[in-house]
C-alpha cells in the first residue's frame, strides 16, 4: 500500500521529470518550479536539494519521503484505506456464508488478521467433565481447574494441528494465539489465525484464492479440534 500523501506524490513525479533527458530549458522550469514551492514554503530546502540532486535515484527519493511525515499519509488515513480493503474480504467470506470468523487491520504490521475462535465455555465444562451448573463457578474461576487445562489442551492441539498444516505461503500466513479468558464467552479461548498482506489483499484476482484458502485450514482446524477434544 502507497504511504506517501498526495504532496509526496507531487514530488515523487518531479523527481520523475527531472531524472528525463529533458533539454536544459525544460529542466529549468522544473526547477524554478521547485524554487517557487520552496520560496512558499510548500518544500523545504532539504526536499529540493534531494529533488534536485541527480546522483539521488528515484528509488532514494522514494523512501526519503516515507521518512518524512511531512509528506505520508496519517495513521487514521492508512487505516481508513485498510478498512476499505478489509470489508471487501469479508464481502467474500459473507457470500460464502461464513459467519465465524473476525477481521482486523493490524496497520503497523501491513497485514489483515483473520481469526477463528475456538472457545471452552460453560457449555463445554458441563459436558465434558459431566458437573452440574452449581459447580461451574468453582472450576471455571481464574487460574482455577477449567484454565490451567484449557491452557494445556488447546495449546497442544493446535500447535500440533499447525505443525501439519499445509498452506500457500505467498497468499497467508497461520498462527495461533495464547489461550485468554473471554469475558464474552465466558470461557477460555485460543484463536487460530491468518495474516494476510495487504499488498496481496490489494490484488483483487487474489481475493478468491485467499478466501479459499482460509475457508480450507478453517475447516482442517475444526475437524482436527473435533477429532482431538474427544480423545
Amino acid at each position: 500500500m502507497n504511504r506517501i500523501n498526495h504532496k509526496g506524490m507531487e514530488l515523487l513525479e518531479y523527481k520523475k521529470e527531472l531524472m528525463k533527458e529533458y533539454p536544459p530549458l525544460i529542466k529549468s522550469s522544473l526547477i524554478l518550479a521547485l524554487e517557487q514551492m520552496t520560496e512558499n514554503k510548500v518544500v523545504d530546502m532539504d526536499t529540493y536539494l534531494v529533488i534536485k540532486n541527480e546522483e539521488t535515484s528515484i528509488d532514494t527519493f522514494h523512501q526519503y519521503l516515507l521518512k518524512k511525515s511531512t509528506f505520508t499519509k496519517t495513521p487514521e488515513e492508512v487505516y481508513e484505506e485498510f478498512e476499505v480493503l478489509r470489508k471487501k474480504l469479508d464481502g467474500y467470506f459473507e457470500e460464502k456464508g461464513i459467519s465465524d470468523l473476525q477481521s482486523e487491520s493490524v496497520i503497523d504490521k501491513d497485514v489483515i488478521l483473520v481469526s477463528r475462535k475456538f472457545t471452552m465455555d460453560q457449555a463445554f465444562t458441563m459436558n465434558y467433565f459431566g458437573v452440574e451448573e452449581k459447580d461451574l463457578l468453582k472450576l471455571m474461576k481464574r487460574r482455577g481447574f477449567v484454565e490451567k487445562f484449557a491452557v494445556l489442551r488447546l495449546m497442544k492441539i493446535f500447535k500440533e494441528w499447525l505443525k501439519y498444516a499445509t498452506y500457500k505461503e505467498s497468499l497467508i500466513v497461520p498462527n495461533i494465539s495464547l489461550v485468554y479468558f473471554d469475558s464474552e464467552e465466558y470461557g477460555y479461548s485460543i484463536d487460530v489465525t491468518f495474516e494476510i498482506s495487504i499488498e496481496e489483499i490489494e490484488k483483487e484476482q487474489l481475493l478468491e484464492d485467499i478466501t479459499l484458502e482460509i475457508t480450507r485450514l478453517k475447516g482442517e482446524a475444526e475437524a482436527f479440534y473435533e477429532s482431538k477434544i474427544i480423545s
